[in-house]
C-alpha cells in the first residue's frame, strides 16, 4: 500500500495526480482492494486466464498473443 500511497503523492507537469493502475491475477484482491483504493489506486485489470483458465482457454490460446 505504501508504494501506491507514494505514487499518489506525485503530480504531473500540469499539477494533476497521475492515474495509478494495477494488473493482477486476482489473488488476494478481495482483501486488499479497499486499502489500495484508499491509498490512491484508480484502476485494476484482472487477468482473465487467472480467473477461470478453462473458460479463458476455450476462447483464447497463449499462442494467439505471441
Amino acid at each position: 500500500m505504501e508504494f501506491v500511497r507514494d505514487l499518489a503523492k506525485l503530480r504531473t507537469l500540469e499539477g494533476n495526480k497521475p492515474e495509478i493502475a494495477l494488473t493482477t491475477n486476482g489473488q488476494l484482491l478481495a482483501e486488499i482492494a479497499r486499502p489500495l483504493k484508499e491509498a490512491g489506486l484508480d484502476r485494476v485489470t484482472v487477468s482473465m486466464d487467472a480467473v477461470d483458465p478453462e473458460r479463458f482457454g476455450a476462447h483464447y490460446t497463449r499462442a494467439q498473443w505471441i
